[in-house]
């Protein structure tokens, strides 16, 4: 399967809408957007490439910085088995590839064990952020430079947590 290079460049009003969604600590300063209202443009050269991140990052080096969520299980085709390996997959390229910083935001998820045509949500805790740091040993340059935990629910969920693990790495030259 190709992949399609779509290079969109992300102007003022695109980045306000996108920090909208963030929590508050962690939006741009108050400076920083009334700038970006005032129609200042910050000197900037990002691009965001919408495609497949797996075959992109098979055949690219990140030049830049990377902020990233990768699919739960429950987002995809895969059995449990399967996702885990793909998503240790991504986390590594990521980490490979990447020459500045990479951020994962990232929430645990439970897996759920079906017995008699009943799904019950009795399985394994998968710490993602457990994983990721797995797969970052292995990339010597890159080190965890800071990990947070944002809460993000009060409601109750058996398939995730009410929180998500925000780690950042750091490529160490």
């Amino acid at each position: 399967m190709g992949y399609s290079k779509t290079w969109v460049p992300l102007n003022a009003a695109a980045r306000l809408a996108c920090f909208d969604s963030l929590p508050l600590h962690l939006r741009p300063s108050k400076a920083i957007r009334a700038a970006w209202k005032g129609g200042h443009e910050l000197q900037s050269n990002r691009e965001v490439c919408q495609c497949d991140a797996e075959e992109y990052l098979s055949d690219n080096e990140i030049a830049g910085s990377v902020v990233t969520s990768m699919p739960d299980v429950s987002e995809t085709p895969y059995s449990m088995v399967e996702w885990k390996q793909f998503f240790q997959s991504c986390a590594r390229k990521i980490l490979q590839n990447c020459k500045q910083i990479a951020i994962f935001y990232q929430s645990d998820t439970k897996t759920t064990a079906t017995v008699d045509g009943t799904t019950h949500m009795c399985g394994e805790w998968v710490d993602k952020s457990f994983i990721i740091m797995q797969e970052a040993q292995a990339v010597p340059e890159m080190r965890l430079v800071w990990h947070k935990v944002a809460h993000i629910s009060d409601s109750l969920k058996f398939s995730r947590a009410g929180y998500s693990h925000i780690l950042c790495f750091a490529h160490m030259y």
